[in-house]
């Protein structure tokens, strides 16, 4: 996913930050970390009762992301009876430059299905971390699959075995959806779960 992100865009280094990890006996240097949301220095407080509780990572809530306006904005244009490409562009590329992706080789250029791809990118570097991802994967029609991790010489970081960093589902696939609650299928007999929950992958 850092991939997607050229040098000069503020969101990589906004978003994200790079760390030491120590795992066990082994240690990885320069780690890149999501780090979208490290807390307003204003909400940092003692807790009043026991004088050693504290809050971080207390951010204030964006109701409404002028971003999103515009990314849904070019997504329209694209996804209309008559797609209008041009507009979908501009949409696009003034959300790049307010992000420092201001010059004529930042902008977006491409037609057709590499624009729609285009679009669907500055989604997902625009508004990592905040809860779209899936939906937007379920509007396009798209598989969730895990991007490729980084590699860290003799420090294993994640979990490797099969259909861990593999992973990849299809669209239809049930794990998309939420399961209804049992405490939902219980209180309603009306409610009917057509899916088997109980399978084992």
């Amino acid at each position: 996913m850092l991939d997607l992100y050229s040098a000069r865009d503020y969101r990589k280094d906004v978003y994200f930050t790079q760390v030491t990890v120590q795992a066990l006996t082994n240690r990885a240097d320069r780690v890149w970390m999501f780090n979208k949301y490290p807390g307003n220095s204003q909400y940092l407080y003692q807790g009043e009762t026991s004088g050693n509780i504290l809050l971080v990572n207390c951010n204030q809530v964006k109701a409404v992301r002028v971003a999103e306006m515009y990314l849904i904005a070019a997504e329209s244009c694209l996804f209309k009876a008559q797609p209008d490409e041009e507009k979908a562009k501009e949409y696009l590329n003034a959300l790049r430059a307010a992000r420092g992706l201001e010059r004529k080789s930042d902008q977006i250029t491409s037609t057709g299905a590499e624009l729609v791809q285009d679009m669907k990118n500055e989604w997902v570097r625009e508004l990592v971390g905040e809860g779209f991802r899936l939906d937007c994967l379920k509007r396009w029609g798209d598989p969730m699959q895990r991007m490729k991790e980084q590699q860290f010489k003799n420090v294993k970081l994640l979990n490797d075995e099969p259909g861990c960093l593999g992973f990849k589902a299809e669209a239809n696939d049930m794990r998309f959806l939420w399961e209804i609650p049992t405490q939902e299928l219980q209180a309603n007999e009306n409610i009917k779960d057509q899916r088997n929950w109980n399978v084992t992958f």
